[in-house]
């Protein structure tokens, strides 16, 4: 069963996008829409960064995937931090 997310996610340079996209696919989920947010100060360092890249997406993804696919994104260094939230 298909659902739809909220797919925020913190990034070094917008290269890593690229990493998240091919990830997802390789899951079978779909972006929908993403939302640049621009590059922001941190407020405190995240794996020695000061400043990151913030970005929103829709995705469509299989509710059996998304554990995993949450796993892998946990491997990934570029990407500093992400949060994934069911959409209603």
């Amino acid at each position: 069963m298909t659902n739809a997310y909220e797919f925020t996610i913190i990034v070094r340079n917008a290269a890593a996008l690229v990493i998240a996209q091919k990830l997802l696919e390789s899951f079978g989920g779909k972006k929908i829409d993403e939302k640049a947010w621009g590059k922001r100060i941190l407020t405190y360092p995240i794996k020695k960064e000061t400043s990151a890249e913030y970005y929103t997406w829709n995705i469509q993804l299989d509710k059996a995937k998304l554990a995993m696919f949450n796993t892998k994104l946990n491997y990934e260094d570029a990407i500093l931090r992400h949060l994934i939230l069911l959409k209603e």
